[in-house]
């Protein structure tokens, strides 16, 4: 079942963002307005949408609430689920070494997965597919 969960991550330059991403290998998918502060690219079926400036984010309803220096992505994991996670990894570890969180492991459940902090400070978790049925 496909699922109908959205990320939208709310970043203050949008071009800095996509060469960032675009570096590790997503691609982008759509810009599905006319909205150029707005885009979602895209990765082995992993969908993150982007949105965002500066000015957008200190006017946001919810985020201008507080300081524009707060960390973000603090208490909060993107997923994505991933095939060839090795070659991956090797990719990320020689274009944003120093943004490794943590190193490819297996995990007591048996699949592999590692952890980096992209250029805005979001966290995200790169690790293979699991079967939750069994």
């Amino acid at each position: 079942m496909e699922s109908k969960t959205r990320v939208e991550l709310f970043v203050p330059d949008l071009q800095k963002t996509v060469e960032w991403y675009e570096r590790i290998g997503f691609k982008i998918w759509a810009p599905p307005t006319n909205d150029p502060n707005y885009l979602i690219m895209d990765f082995q079926g992993n969908q993150i949408h982007f949105y965002g400036t500066e000015e957008i984010i200190k006017k946001h309803s919810w985020f201008g609430r507080f300081p524009f220096d707060t960390p973000v992505g603090y208490r909060a994991e993107v997923i994505l689920t991933v095939d060839g996670i090795d070659e991956i990894y090797k990719t990320i570890s020689e274009n944003y070494k120093e943004n490794i969180v943590q190193g490819l492991k297996l995990k007591p459940w048996n699949v592999k997965d590692f952890r980096i902090q992209d250029l805005w400070g979001f966290y995200l978790r790169f690790t293979e597919p699991v079967d939750w049925k069994k």
